[in-house]
């Protein structure tokens, strides 16, 4: 979750640099870049931590959800099309 300081006492917008291999790259961006946005607008860290986690996790839900509805209906829709 998120900390103003790592407890190694480093910046945590170090995770925004891309790594050749590794975790995502976008994800903490993301997180690091909503909590500040928000804490510039004055809301609290934990506010602004606990509302870049859930946007984040409705969007990972609503892709995968939209993705298996869209896999699903492949075979009716090439159906018709063939015909």
């Amino acid at each position: 979750f998120y900390s103003p300081r790592q407890s190694n006492g480093e910046d945590p917008s170090h995770h925004c640099f891309p790594k050749p291999f590794g975790n995502s790259v976008v994800s903490p961006c993301w997180h690091f870049l909503t909590i500040e946005s928000l804490k510039f607008y004055g809301v609290a860290a934990l506010q602004a931590a606990t509302f870049a986690f859930v946007v984040h996790l409705m969007q990972t839900l609503m892709i995968l959800i939209i993705g298996f509805i869209s896999f699903v209906s492949l075979p009716f829709v090439n159906k018709t099309r063939r015909q």
